[in-house]
């Protein structure tokens, strides 16, 4: 459970948010839930709602040990996207082509800093 950091004293809980994020511990994938409390503000001047941890990928749901696995496995052990995706469907997760593509593409982007030192010496 995530309180939000500022003062919530004599403020009102009306609510939380569950916000839902994609893991793998070596050999099949859970899902890490996030409940964040929800507090409105007196005379209707807003709602206070707990910060989530940081996320490599903004409004991504897998989870940064996923991402790491799928550009180890593409990457280090040359096991292909398509391959990958099959895994998953036998555990039990149907994650699209696209989506897949979409989180190695913006994983990699991450990396660019990276590799800009790497490459300097």
């Amino acid at each position: 459970m995530l309180e939000p950091q500022e003062d919530i004293s004599g403020l009102k809980k009306i609510g939380e948010e569950v916000t839902e994020e994609l893991h793998i511990k070596p050999g099949h994938l859970f899902v890490k839930k996030y409940v964040r409390s929800k507090y409105a503000k007196p005379n209707n001047e807003g709602v206070i709602t707990a910060s989530l941890p940081p996320r490599p990928i903004d409004k991504c749901m897998a989870g940064a040990s996923l991402l790491a696995t799928i550009i180890v496995d593409k990457y280090v052990d040359h096991l292909p996207l398509y391959r990958q995706m099959q895994r998953f469907e036998r555990n039990g997760m149907h994650i699209p082509s696209s989506t897949i593509t979409d989180w190695t593409r913006q994983s990699a982007q991450l990396l660019v800093p990276l590799a800009d030192v790497l490459r300097k010496k």
